[in-house]
């Protein structure tokens, strides 16, 4: 959808300086969006090939505190999911529904329903019955705004 807006735009193609990103790239691949922004992977030719970036839907491209790949930042889940903790200032819950939604830290409910922390080691969530549950079957990725990105 960004290639059909971007068209021959010069303004959205070109970038506005040497350090600057330009608006979209056709060398980016989106892999995750929300609110009109998108998680992209940046498979332009050179060392930074493959870095993970946001394409900004009122901005800019940027990958300056992105992940160096795509096999990081889903290491650094893993990580958050096996052991607790926060992915990008986003922090793993579950919807009513038991769907896993990364949301920001404080954050207690999701479109007025309420979310609660996910499962950590040591702490297991009760299943609408009352008995201990395991892992919903749905997963989303953290994104920094409230993003959801299904495996």
């Amino acid at each position: 959808m960004c290639e059909e807006i971007a068209g021959d735009d010069e303004d959205l193609r070109e970038s506005s300086g040497p350090s600057e990103e330009p608006w979209w790239h056709v060398r980016w691949i989106p892999w995750a969006h929300g609110d009109g922004d998108a998680q992209v992977i940046d498979m332009r030719e050179g060392p930074e090939q493959g870095r993970l970036g946001a394409a900004c839907h009122d901005g800019t491209g940027h990958f300056g505190d992105g992940w160096p790949s795509l096999a990081a930042y889903l290491a650094e889940v893993a990580e958050v999911l096996d052991h607790g903790g926060m992915v990008d200032g986003c922090v793993p819950c579950l919807t009513r529904d038991g769907e896993l939604w990364w949301s920001f830290e404080g954050d207690a409910d999701l479109n007025g329903e309420p979310l609660t922390p996910a499962p950590a080691p040591g702490r297991r969530r009760p299943s609408r019955r009352g008995a201990v549950g395991a892992w919903p079957n749905c997963w989303a990725l953290p994104s920094g705004r409230r993003m959801k990105a299904p495996l």
